[in-house]
């Protein structure tokens, strides 16, 4: 995992990743109460939106808090970048990411109701695994296809999500190669059904 969570931290900050649109630029907003997990967790779509629904493969994980934040946490991602007004998407971050993270990484966009450049389209989703970073964070890789937004060519991603002691998720980050080595052949083969 070594220094791709600092990339990872880096690109979010910057409010995108390898395969996001431009960042729109962000406008002031006002600092509403944060909600709780709960809440935060009721608020995310995880069989996604209508522009952008999910379908779940969970077969190879058993559900765990680790994995259920992690979910939360790739849905609350692709809601973000599919929709235009982020208004009422970047507060739910709070709840669900750490606040250092949330801060550099969400807060500076909260006002945004202006995104230009929403990607959306059918994602399919499999839990690859839990595993635990060299310093013993669990880390939940996911296989997200994204061919069926219109780019029959596009490669599956490897997503993993940092977990945190309190279940928060510490980073985003597009899987380091030790995930590759693991789990790109049967990521790959599994989008290709």
């Amino acid at each position: 995992m070594r220094k791709r969570v600092l990339v990872a931290t880096a690109l979010m900050v910057a409010g995108c990743s390898p395969d996001t649109p431009p960042t729109p630029t962000p406008a002031p907003a006002a600092s509403p109460t944060p909600m709780s997990r709960e809440e935060a967790y009721a608020a995310v779509p995880l069989d996604g939106t209508a522009d952008t629904p999910i379908t779940w493969d969970l077969t190879a994980v058993k559900e765990s808090t680790n994995v259920l934040a992690a979910r939360h946490g790739l849905v609350h991602l692709y809601w973000q970048w599919g929709a235009t007004d982020w208004t009422p998407i970047i507060p739910v971050a709070e709840a669900l990411y750490l606040h250092v993270f949330y801060e550099q990484a969400w807060e500076p966009f909260a006002g945004v109701t202006d995104f230009t450049e929403p990607v959306n389209g059918p994602l399919r989703v499999k839990a690859m695994g839990e595993d635990k970073t060299s310093e013993g964070f669990p880390v939940v890789t996911f296989c997200t296809d994204r061919s069926r937004w219109g780019d029959s060519g596009t490669r599956p991603v490897l997503e993993t999500y940092l977990i945190h002691s309190d279940a928060r998720l510490g980073s985003y980050f597009v899987a380091d190669e030790d995930a590759e080595a693991k789990y790109r052949t049967e990521c790959t083969k599994w989008a290709r059904r």
